[in-house]
């Protein structure tokens, strides 16, 4: 019975070990903005000794395969997460340069396909150390996991983006309205007021100094409908991370402490991206002091 308790413990206190390593990756990973699957093929030898005798995981970790799998994996999740922070929106693009984006993703994705066929893996920088300093070699059993897996990942960005993709090309008018025999889709009216516009020389000379939607905005009274129709497009929410921020915005402002607190105004200031001059709002909001507050 005691035996069976002091196995228990040992182990008990193994995956404590484990699970306080685990963290340490983790706060590694974000004090360095890497990815947790980087930082662990980073420090695989280190990880190795810890697990030694604590789990099997440890075997995996001396196997050349999986370590090959492994920085493979965190390199093209790496270059995920880089996309998907681009894709959140927070620098206020526009629908069109997310979209560029993700074609531009979609070819490198062929590309590296290309690569890893031809034996060529300085696209994926892990990956190719791991190589270069163990003078590994990735048999064709792993080249072709690699390219099957960056194919299916193009396949899957196809079917998720390519009919919205394909819809909002028909607008491209929106981002160079001064471009040939360009049309709106929309109406014989909008398709006028386009062709006016592409001819009026002074907002060509003004188009590239000012913002998208600044520009846009200021037509509304001498084009309203390409303006209008513009601005519908503009401005959407281009992702959902605004949404998601908001509500973890939410969930640290209101508490059971303040579960009467209207949130508007405080999310307005936690979710804006202007500065506010507090200075001047200080300034403005000045009141005469209370008369039992002034000093005799």
């Amino acid at each position: 019975m005691a035996e069976k308790c002091d196995n228990a413990n040992t182990k008990s206190k193994n995956q404590e070990e484990v699970v306080i390593f685990s963290s340490y990756l983790f706060v590694r990973n974000r004090k360095k903005e890497r990815s947790v699957l980087t930082r662990l093929a980073e420090l695989r030898e280190e990880v190795t000794i810890f697990l030694e005798d604590k789990s099997d995981f440890a075997k995996y970790l001396r196997n050349e395969e999986f370590v090959l799998r492994l920085t493979y994996l965190a390199d093209i999740f790496s270059k995920l997460n880089d996309l998907n922070l681009y894709l959140q929106g927070t620098e206020g693009i526009s629908i069109f340069a997310i979209h560029e984006k993700i074609r531009g993703f979609m070819k490198k994705l062929v590309f590296w396909k290309n690569c890893i066929n031809n034996r060529n893996y300085e696209c994926f920088d892990t990956f190719e150390t791991f190589v270069r300093e163990n003078k590994a070699k990735a048999d064709d059993g792993i080249i072709i996991e690699i390219s099957e897996h960056l194919n299916r990942l193009n396949e899957s960005f196809e079917f998720y983006f390519h009919k919205e993709m394909n819809t909002m090309q028909q607008k491209r008018w929106i981002m160079n309205p001064f471009q040939p025999d360009v049309t709106t889709g929309i109406s014989t009216k909008a398709d006028e007021e386009l062709i006016d516009l592409s001819e009026d020389s002074s907002l060509k000379m003004t188009f590239n100094t000012r913002k998208l939607v600044q520009f846009w905005a200021s037509l509304q009274t001498s084009y309203p409908i390409v303006s209008t129709e513009a601005l519908k497009v503009l401005l959407l929410f281009t992702s959902s991370y605004i949404c998601e921020a908001g509500f973890s915005a939410m969930v640290g402002i209101k508490s059971k402490y303040r579960n009467k607190l209207q949130l508007s105004n405080s999310l307005r200031l936690k979710l804006s991206r202007i500065e506010p001059d507090v200075n001047s709002i200080i300034e403005r909001s000045k009141k005469q002091a209370h008369p039992s507050h002034r000093p005799h």
